[in-house]
């Protein structure tokens, strides 16, 4: 994060002309912004790579001793532990995996705009428009182009 907050600050002191730019300024502030966004990537991937490291330390092959095997109830609840841990680390990783991607992808896609329609007023100079047109609920974009331009 901080070599993005340093690539911003660049960027600023770049455009207002207090810094002159160079060439490697001007590279830094550019890769700084295009990985920062996949950083969070990064450590998602690291967090559910520790949850399944966190997987080896389990014990295997527990057996029960005797009756009240304090030792094997021991186990069980830190194998128990550990899987309830795992299931939550995962769980969430691929919820937040999930939801940045939407962001990503979806959300911040930039707006279409279709070409605007060019309408004319009739003889009483009042514009009359099609409601069956406007019933999709979609925006819609018409032009009027008066006389002097």
């Amino acid at each position: 994060e901080s070599d993005k907050a340093l690539a911003n600050i660049l960027l600023t002191l770049m455009r207002n002309s207090i810094i002159e730019t160079h060439t490697f300024l001007v590279s830094f502030v550019g890769k700084s912004n295009y990985f920062g966004v996949f950083g969070i990537y990064v450590y998602l991937i690291f967090i559910a790579f520790l949850a399944f490291l966190s997987l080896k330390i389990r014990k295997k092959n527990i057996s029960k001793k005797q009756i009240l095997d304090i030792n094997y109830r021991k186990n069980e609840a830190k194998t128990s532990l550990i899987n309830r841990y795992f299931s939550s680390v995962f769980i969430s990783c691929v919820i937040s995996f999930c939801i940045i991607l939407y962001f990503f992808m979806v959300s911040s896609k930039p707006l279409t705009i279709d070409e605007p329609k060019e309408i004319l007023p009739d003889k009483n100079g009042k514009f009359i428009f099609d409601i069956a047109l406007l019933r999709d609920n979609k925006l819609h974009r018409f032009a009027y182009i008066s006389a002097e331009g």
